[in-house]
């Protein structure tokens, strides 16, 4: 296959050479559309409808969080947050808060086959062989991440990691959703006071009104926050907006079931 036969790939010059961001570190260099946009000026939301319209091909770009768009809708996103790198509703939602606060958007446009290639890109490729009409990207190994369309290699970018496997692309990648922007407590931990440990402990009368009052639903997010959840993982836990869960949680501590916990970073 085209792919196995480096010498003969042609190398894409890189959009960000100095990137660390590894999805951001793969971008090949396209034509920028527009530079410095600001939150003041477009919402996010309104940027992307637009986009989407046009069935746009490329990368929304911030210092730290990128955007892969194909045919228009986000199909992929890495950002870094709090010196952790973060993938896919997480890093999305990293985005939208980063722009939210004035920092200046880039725009970049790339081929639809880069797009589709560079979708399936993640924290860890699989230890597997591109076969016959593979449609994605693999690293190759050598420092290189070889972009892959219906079996042929097509380009590569040096990307620097020595890792080997493949980032399968699906035919029809699942576009990510555009979050509500949240606030800090949803990336905040918190303590059960000694009511909240009552409030999840079955045998207990405290739990029996609890779950009365605000529902078993209710009660398993109690549970995970006092296991050192965040609201935000388990909003993807749970398969819920991360934003529907602030009423919960403000709720628990008004009636002194959680507290905050204090970052030991700090």
């Amino acid at each position: 296959m085209a792919q196995e036969r480096s010498k003969s790939i042609p190398t894409l010059e890189r959009a960000y050479p100095d990137a660390n961001l590894p999805l951001l570190n793969a971008l090949p260099a396209g034509e920028y559309r527009m530079l410095g946009l600001h939150s003041s000026f477009a919402e996010l939301a309104k940027v992307c409808a637009y986009l989407e319209k046009q069935s746009f091909d490329g990368a929304l770009i911030l210092e730290n969080a990128v955007a892969l768009l194909f045919e228009g809708k986000i199909v992929n996103a890495c950002a870094t947050r709090k010196e952790e790198t973060v993938w896919g509703d997480t890093a999305l939602l990293e985005f939208s808060r980063c722009y939210s606060e004035g920092i200046l958007l880039e725009v970049l446009v790339l081929e639809r086959r880069v797009s589709h290639a560079l979708s399936g890109v993640q924290e860890r490729p699989w230890r597997v062989q591109p076969t016959d009409g593979f449609t994605g990207s693999r690293a190759m190994g050598n420092g290189y991440l070889a972009l892959i369309a219906d079996g042929e290699a097509f380009g590569r970018v040096q990307i620097g990691n020595r890792e080997t496997g493949a980032y399968p692309a699906a035919l029809r990648p699942k576009p990510l959703t555009l979050p509500r922007v949240v606030g800090a407590w949803a990336s905040e931990r918190y303590a059960l006071t000694l009511r909240g440990r009552d409030a999840v402990n079955p045998i207990t009368d405290t739990y029996n009104r609890a779950r009365a009052a605000h529902g078993k639903p209710a009660l398993e997010v109690l549970t995970l926050l006092g296991r050192g959840k965040t609201p935000l993982e388990i909003a993807g836990t749970l398969e819920r907006d991360a934003a529907s869960l602030e009423a919960v949680v403000e709720v628990f501590i008004r009636e002194g079931l959680l507290s905050r916990r204090p970052d030991p970073t700090t």
